[in-house]
């Protein structure tokens, strides 16, 4: 995603796994053979030169150290999605411009979870929805100095809004992928109904988007409602 935006030159690959990493390394240099890419043996060399980092771990522990950022660094911090997980150095949240894609999710599970409970952010020193940024509401990068993170735990409602625009552009086209796509949000529904326990507001705006705005045929959700009428019939919640 990044080389469709950005005319990569070199890419410094760590993970604390060597054989994987080297097998990543391996795999992207065939894909992208215009770009170097480079195996480091930490992870301090993989970002202290680096233009963009991105952080996709299961870490515990910060694994990038506000010292080895510099200047007009960007961040991209995929792996936090859950209390407890970490991969930054709070100490970079006291000299970056954060931008997140969830406020409440991201300082409940995502990387910014650590900064707020350290004091070192407050909850309006976030600068902005990543949507605020897109849509020109708000500014993204200001000057060629400024650390830029983005803090993204993943929402429902991205996938589901991407899913049904594609629906959408193609609706009519396929009748047997239309087919396979009902059966595919058949299967998810157990797993929308736990995640509507969990983050009722997420859930419902995800639902309200594809229900109220047509983007996926009427035919589905019958086909939904049948669903669930016989999941009920036959004792499901």
């Amino acid at each position: 995603a990044t080389a469709a935006f950005f005319p990569l030159e070199t890419v410094y690959v760590y993970g604390n796994d060597v054989q994987q990493k080297e097998q990543f390394t391996t795999d992207l240099q065939a894909e992208y053979p215009g770009i170097r890419f480079i195996s480091c043996s930490n992870a301090k060399d993989a970002v202290m030169y680096a233009d963009i980092v991105s952080t996709a771990t299961p870490s515990r522990e910060a694994i990038v150290m506000a010292n080895w950022i510099r200047p007009g660094t960007h961040i991209n911090a995929f792996g936090c999605d859950m209390v407890g997980k970490q991969e930054l150095d709070p100490e970079l949240f006291r000299r970056a411009k954060v931008v997140v894609d969830s406020p409440d999710e991201c300082m409940r599970r995502g990387e910014t979870q650590h900064s707020i409970r350290l004091g070192l952010l407050k909850p309006e020193d976030v600068h902005a929805e990543i949507g605020e940024i897109a849509l020109g509401q708000k500014a993204g990068r200001e000057n060629d100095d400024e650390i830029t993170i983005f803090d993204s735990v993943g929402l429902s409602i991205q996938d589901i809004t991407i899913a049904a625009a594609l629906q959408k552009s193609t609706a009519g086209k396929n009748r047997h992928r239309d087919a396979v796509l009902l059966r595919r949000i058949m299967q998810l529904q157990d797993y929308f109904a736990a995640e509507r326990k969990r983050f009722p507001a997420t859930a419902d705006i995800a639902y309200f988007m594809t229900a109220s705005t047509g983007l996926i045929p009427d035919y589905v959700h019958e086909g939904i409602s049948a669903y669930q009428e016989a999941r009920y019939r036959r004792g499901g919640d």
